[in-house]
């Protein structure tokens, strides 16, 4: 009975799609604390907590979706009906596949959001500005486009 719990190609495929969603929460951390150095922000640990809960998460996901994916595997549903699943763990896939396409758009919309804020300062810094100050200011910036 353990030995068909423990199936070898199931848990090779289970334990490749939990590496990779680690890897894609690492690529986040890494692309998030890269932006925030480049924008001078300062790094804390709030936003490192928040990776560490992204982790417990998504990797409890995987986890669970292994464990239903044993269950379906032991009831032999797969063996019964769809014969070419049979050692494959679609549930963990899925989640899988999942969980990846999120970590890839959260990558995406934090650099756009941090440069959305970052035009949004300026814009704002420039509105309030007096109208003599902001025309100065755009002189000074061709004279200095002009020099270069």
């Amino acid at each position: 009975m353990l030995q068909h719990l423990l199936n070898k190609q199931m848990l090779a495929i289970c334990v490749i799609i939990a590496v990779a969603v680690f890897l894609a929460i690492l690529i986040d951390l890494i692309c998030g604390l890269h932006k925030a150095k480049q924008r001078g922000e300062k790094r804390n640990s709030f936003a490192l907590s928040r990776t560490i809960t992204k982790f417990r998460e998504r990797e409890s996901a995987i986890f669970l979706a292994t464990m239903i994916d044993v269950i379906i595997d032991y009831s032999n549903v797969f063996a019964l009906l769809l014969q070419p699943l049979k050692n494959v763990p679609v549930c963990t896939c899925v989640v899988g596949i999942f969980l990846l396409i999120v970590e890839f758009v959260s990558v995406r919309e934090n650099a756009d959001d941090k440069t959305r804020k970052e035009y949004s300062k300026a814009l704002q810094a420039l509105q309030n500005l007096p109208e003599a100050d902001f025309v100065r200011l755009l002189k000074k910036l061709k004279d200095e486009n002009k020099t270069d």
